[in-house]
């Protein structure tokens, strides 16, 4: 192919679903908040949002906010699945909705708990995105737990 040449897309955004990192999912659309496990079609009852938010107590459990380092609870809330919570899991999500981020992020910040983006703005919403999505497996467990605690800072 020339440089430059135009390549037809082979079909349009809104006709396929979201390429998001982490498992496909199948939601029975009977079953409200219902998630099916990856690679199985049984639906279970307990919603990703309510799950996550479980896994919030027990970070705010275990790591009371002002008690602990911020590096100490933005660690705990990376390995728990709570960073990025639509990553897959192992490299600070869980495989859920991105939408399920909101409810975790309030429920932190009403606690008066670290939130990272402030802190590393550039490394949470572009640089984490771009590893998880091109990244070797090797490049996600070396770079996106630092840069989530901003231990390490990225910048354009």
């Amino acid at each position: 192919m020339a440089h430059g040449a135009f390549v037809e897309p082979t079909a349009r955004a809104a006709d396929r679903e979201w390429n998001l990192p982490g498992p496909s999912r199948t939601l029975d659309p009977s079953v409200k908040f219902g998630v099916t496990s990856p690679g199985s079609p049984e639906v279970t009852t307990v919603s990703e949002e309510a799950r996550a938010l479980e896994l919030v107590e027990e970070l705010l459990a275990t790591f009371p906010p002002g008690t602990c380092s911020t590096e100490e609870v933005l660690g705990a809330q990376y390995d728990l699945g709570l960073a990025w919570v639509h990553f897959p899991e192992g490299f600070g999500g869980l495989g859920y909705s991105p939408k399920v981020q909101n409810a975790i992020n309030a429920r932190i910040s009403a606690a008066k708990g670290p939130l990272p983006y402030g802190r590393n703005p550039i490394g949470y919403g572009m640089c984490a995105p771009t590893i998880v999505m091109h990244g070797s497996d090797a490049q996600k467990r070396r770079y996106l737990r630092p840069l989530f605690t901003a231990e390490e800072i990225w910048c354009q």
